[in-house]
Order: C-alpha cells, then sequence, then structure tokens
C-alpha cells in the first residue's frame, strides 16, 4: 500500500456510509435554509442541489459562510474523524503518534463556473513547511470524477 502511493498516490472509493452523507446533507441543508432565511431568500426546496444554487446565485458569499458553520457540525467532524480515512492515514503517514485532524474543509463548486478552479499543482507549494501529511479531497454528494470536474494527476497527490 505504502509503496503504491508514494509513486502514484492513492484513490479510496466509497469512504462514507449513506448514513453519514445523509446525516451531513440534512445539516447542509438546514444551516443553507437558516442563513437564506436571515438574508430574506425563499425557497420551498430541501434539494440540496437547488438550495446551494440558489444561494449561491443570490448571495456566493452566504453560501461560503454555510461551508464554514458545517464543518463545526456534529456531521462535519464525524466526516473528518472517519474511522477509514484516519486508518489509512496512519499507515501511510507510517505515524505512532496521534493524527492531527485538521478540518474538515467543504466548498461548493458548481459546473462551468471558474470560482473555484485549481491548476495543477502540489500540495507542498500550497504547505511548504509540512511534509508529513495528507490532504484528503472527496465528493461528498455527487460522482464528481464520472461528472469530469475533478482530476487528480497520478503521481502528484
Amino acid at each position: 500500500m505504502i509503496s503504491k502511493y508514494k509513486k502514484n498516490g492513492f484513490i479510496v472509493e466509497k469512504v462514507f456510509s449513506d448514513k453519514e452523507i445523509k446525516a451531513f446533507e440534512k445539516t447542509f441543508v438546514q444551516i443553507c435554509k437558516m442563513q437564506m432565511k436571515k438574508i430574506n431568500i425563499k425557497i420551498n426546496s430541501n434539494n440540496i442541489q437547488t438550495i446551494a444554487k440558489k444561494l449561491w446565485k443570490k448571495n456566493s458569499q452566504a453560501l461560503e459562510e454555510c461551508c464554514l458553520m458545517s464543518r463545526n457540525t456534529k456531521e462535519g467532524h464525524e466526516l473528518a474523524g472517519n474511522k477509514k480515512i484516519l486508518e489509512i492515514s496512519k499507515i501511510l503517514l507510517n505515524s505512532k503518534f496521534p493524527l492531527i485532524v485538521s478540518g474538515p474543509s467543504f466548498f461548493v463548486n458548481f459546473p462551468k463556473s471558474s470560482e473555484k478552479k485549481y491548476t495543477w499543482h502540489s500540495e507542498q507549494n500550497w504547505y511548504p513547511k509540512r511534509r508529513n501529511f495528507l490532504n484528503i479531497w472527496c465528493p461528498i454528494f455527487e460522482d464528481r470524477v464520472k461528472k469530469n470536474s475533478m482530476a487528480i494527476k497520478e503521481g502528484s497527490h
């Protein structure tokens, strides 16, 4: 596992259970609806796509705030503390020490939006003083790979 990771990076499919995703989605929807009520945006849907898109179009900063608030919920912390992620991280980092979990961080990205487009990069450029870390990217609500909105260059992450 470690030699494959060092050469090509590492992909784990189906990290979160449906129960974890549904719980986080429900929380995120509630936070978005609360934020929309505060800024007087009316919505008659519980569909996460509909809610996020409407909030983004009306006030993208409010959507960013919902993402920040979501990270500090019980459900957000449960995603960051996912047993499968922690077990794999401990093996890949070869760590005898407790793992430090920074985050989670969430963001919403819409197709054809250039707002959050990343160019090819290595995480070491973003975190130059940290050499023994994992940065985990994963879609939560949609299969982002099949929709061609997220790509990771083999061996780069």
